[in-house]
């Protein structure tokens, strides 16, 4: 091998080397550009050597790229960067059905969402109609997902 073939092959390796790194180190393509760059100009170089090293480089390097192709998703695959799989055993957020008919007290004005102090607890609330003032007693009267809907409770 001629010293003249030394810098396309470098950089046909540094090339080929930025597309496999790219599966690692995600840079938003930057790596992949610069890999293209890096293989093109030794290919170039490398036809200029002789015909038969760049055909040589330019089959390398269509070789190599679909490897790299395969080896990105391969390397996405398992890794956490990409969710898999399901999720098991995961609530987003506690249910509150247990609520429904206890009575609390508003412990912020309700205009309509505010907090009561129910089973113990600070719960986000919603008055159902009318403004609920601060201290008022209230009534669960239905829960919607994770909205708990209440009602003032009337002074008999």
């Amino acid at each position: 091998m001629s010293g003249d073939m030394l810098i396309p092959i470098i950089l046909l390796v540094i090339g080929i080397g930025l597309f496999f790194l790219e599966a690692i180190i995600p840079s938003m393509g930057i790596l992949t550009v610069a890999g293209v760059v890096a293989a093109t100009i030794g290919i170039v170089l490398a036809f200029k050597v002789s015909t038969t090293m760049g055909i040589i480089a330019l089959v390398c390097t269509v070789v190599a790229i679909p490897l790299a192709v395969l080896f990105f998703f391969y390397v996405m695959k398992n890794t956490s960067i990409v969710l898999s799989g399901e999720q098991k055993d995961y609530k987003s957020s506690q249910s509150k059905e247990h609520l429904k008919g206890m009575a609390g007290v508003a412990v912020t004005y309700l205009r309509p969402s505010g907090t009561a102090m129910i089973d113990g607890k600070r719960i986000d609330v919603t008055a159902e109609g009318e403004f609920i003032e601060e201290g008022a007693r209230v009534k669960v009267t239905r829960v919607d997902g994770i909205k708990v809907v209440v009602q003032k409770v009337k002074a008999d």
